[in-house]
């Protein structure tokens, strides 16, 4: 998604610096998920920028089944894009609901 990159770069431009951003400053990331975060070694925000939040999802629903949850992928998505989950548009609450549904099929087929 080309538009979201430069998205995410306008919205950076606007008073976030190039500096590391902690995940706990994650924008909708309360210290329940960032502990999550953190115990798949996500660190700051920009790493969780560059390793995408699908595949960040799939790696927390590996250690934490509970996890595989559209409030999650929403709160992943918005601390990408510095936005309210609420704002989220809507291409990426539809890509996000279409990927934990799947997920959940995945994780339901291998029980």
């Amino acid at each position: 998604m080309n538009s979201g990159a430069s998205l995410r770069k306008k919205i950076r431009a606007n008073g976030k610096s190039s500096s590391a951003t902690p995940i706990e400053e994650g924008r909708g990331l309360g210290p329940v998920s960032t502990a999550a975060l953190r115990a798949i070694d996500i660190e700051t925000v920009e790493q969780l920028e560059r390793e995408g939040w699908k595949g960040v999802l799939s790696r927390l629903v590996t250690q934490e089944p509970k996890r595989a949850n559209v409030n999650m992928a929403y709160a992943l998505i918005g601390a990408i894009y510095y936005l309210d989950w609420r704002c989220l548009p809507d291409e990426l609450r539809i890509e996000a609901r279409a990927f934990v549904a799947e997920l959940l099929i995945n994780r339901n087929t291998k029980a």
